[in-house]
C-alpha cells in the first residue's frame, strides 16, 4: 500500500511539472493579437529580441529561443 502511494506521488508531481513547463512554453510567440502593435509593445510583450536588423522598409526583429536557437519568431515591423 505505501509503495502504490509513492508512485502515485510521484507520478503526480511529475505531470504537475510537465504542465508547468508546457504553460511556461505556450506564452512565448508572437499570436495575432500583435498584428499592428508598434516596437515598444512587441518588446514589452516579447523581450528584448535576439537581432534587430534595418530593412528597406521597416525593421526585423528577431527572437532566437529554444535550445541551441531552434526555435526563431521573425516580427516585421513596416514603416507607415
Amino acid at each position: 500500500m505505501i509503495m502504490s502511494y509513492t508512485k502515485s506521488s510521484i507520478a503526480s508531481v511529475l505531470i504537475i511539472a510537465l504542465l508547468f513547463l508546457l504553460t511556461a512554453c505556450a506564452g512565448y510567440a508572437p499570436t495575432n493579437t500583435m498584428i499592428g502593435s508598434g516596437r515598444d509593445n512587441i518588446i514589452q510583450v516579447l523581450g528584448k529580441p535576439t537581432t534587430e536588423l534595418q530593412t528597406a522598409d521597416g525593421k526585423l526583429l528577431i527572437y532566437s529561443k529554444g535550445p541551441f536557437g531552434k526555435e526563431t519568431f521573425f516580427v516585421y515591423l513596416a514603416t507607415r
